[in-house]
């Protein structure tokens, strides 16, 4: 039988990523250059931050891997009461990682492409990088998984009674702000805090359900 501190272990930790999962997301944004919409003058401004950019992208990649036990979080403390939803937002959000994955891969090669190619050859690969169907595909799926999902959990969660009705409320915010202007970034700044204020609510509810069942006799499955 499974230790109950060690499953009470696994849920604190499910809730500090609930926490640094948005807080790294602020830090990526934070970090990442300001780059104009016209390609060849985003390769330039690239090549010109090449090492500030890959900190961005390994922050980003950090963000992504944070998701990964907050979302186990997110799942298995809605679980019990809406599994049909937990389900069903997990899935979404999952799939919304790997397509976030895959956009944070086009932007690696669009920054090597910046620092080692060079002119027309250069603009023309970058093009081609964002308008093939895989790359269409990958930003469709991180935009509308991740987002639907976290919408789906949180909505639930709250109708469960596990946390506040401005939980899903701030996350719909974020989303909001994100589509309407998310290349502003005070705005993805602002859309980061609401995730981070939302998620913070989340991992408490994750902690204090997690310490009320190691104290019980009935241990629940982590």
């Amino acid at each position: 039988m499974t230790n109950p501190h060690d499953r009470l272990g696994t849920r604190r930790l499910q809730a500090v990523a609930l926490v640094a999962a948005p807080l790294a997301g602020l830090a990526t944004t934070v970090i990442w250059p300001q780059t104009p919409l016209d390609i060849a003058e985003r390769l330039e401004v690239l090549a010109g931050t090449a090492g500030r950019t890959q900190l961005a992208h390994l922050l980003n990649l950090l963000t992504i891997l944070l998701f990964v036990p907050a979302l186990a979080g997110m799942h298995r403390l809605l679980q019990p009461h809406r599994p049909r939803a937990a389900a069903i937002g997990a899935g979404l959000v999952a799939a919304g990682l790997v397509g976030w994955s895959g956009v944070l891969a086009l932007g690696s090669a669009e920054l090597q492409l910046a620092r080692t190619v060079s002119g027309n050859a250069a603009v023309s690969a970058a093009e081609s990088l964002h308008v093939g169907p895989v790359a269409v595909a990958m930003t469709a799926m991180f935009l509308l998984c991740t987002f639907s999902g976290l919408i789906v959990l949180t909505v639930a969660l709250w109708r469960a009674h596990l946390v506040p009705g401005w939980v899903p409320a701030a996350v719909v915010a974020a989303v909001a702000g994100d589509i309407i202007a998310s290349t502003v970034t005070a705005v993805v700044v602002t859309v980061w805090v609401l995730l981070a204020v939302a998620f913070t609510a989340v991992a408490r509810a994750r902690v204090r359900v997690a310490v009320a069942d190691a104290a019980s006799p009935m241990l629940s499955e982590a």
